[in-house]
């Protein structure tokens, strides 16, 4: 019975690997990827984004980020990469995911936690969290209204520099552009 057993993992084993060796040679070439590598950081995205030429105060504005890569189609879809230096602090990545906490609930309306998870960023230990939120913004001629996103934060630190990847899409567009960050996550370095 064990040698059955044994067998079927073995066989299954194998079919994994091809299965794997198929996608990895001909699915994942038909991806056309562009690569940023610049600032200690290295990554690779989906050619239909690009990076922000635009003005940085909006930039700064739009995600309060050092960088940011806009979805061509759509400014909504966005992923800032914030670097700070946090030398000397003793802040663990645990205590920075309850300030991020706070610091949510505090300044968005309607935020709701969606998932969070622990996962290995650039060889480092990271916090995914997952969430959604209203803002409310100036629509002109005097009037208010809500603007409903969805967001994803990767937190980790790495040789003295607290890394915050910021992805946000309206919640409609979350799932499907969210496949491309989490792409461009496996691939994100910081040196």
């Amino acid at each position: 019975m064990n040698n059955k057993k044994n067998l079927w993992t073995i066989l299954l084993t194998i079919a994994l690997c091809v299965g794997g060796a198929v996608v990895y040679l001909y699915i994942l070439p038909q991806i056309s990827l562009q690569t940023y590598d610049q600032n200690d950081i290295y990554f690779k995205y989906p050619e239909d984004w690009q990076i922000w030429e635009g003005p940085p105060d909006l930039a700064k504005h739009m995600a309060v980020a050092d960088l940011l890569i806009v979805k061509s189609n759509r400014l909504s879809t966005n992923l800032g990469v914030k670097r700070d230096q946090m030398e000397g602090n003793k802040l663990n990545i645990e205590e920075s995911l309850v300030i991020l906490e706070k610091q949510l609930q505090e300044y968005m309306s309607d935020f709701e936690k969606i998932a969070y998870q622990n996962i290995i960023v650039s060889g480092e230990k990271a916090i995914d969290y997952t969430f959604k939120y209203s803002l409310k913004e100036a629509t002109g001629a005097g009037g208010i209204a809500k603007w409903y996103g969805q967001q994803r934060q990767v937190i980790f630190f790495k040789n003295g520099t607290l890394y915050t990847l910021i992805f946000t899409a309206e919640p409609s567009d979350f799932d499907k552009d969210n496949k491309d960050f989490s792409h461009l996550l496996k691939t994100f370095r910081a040196k």
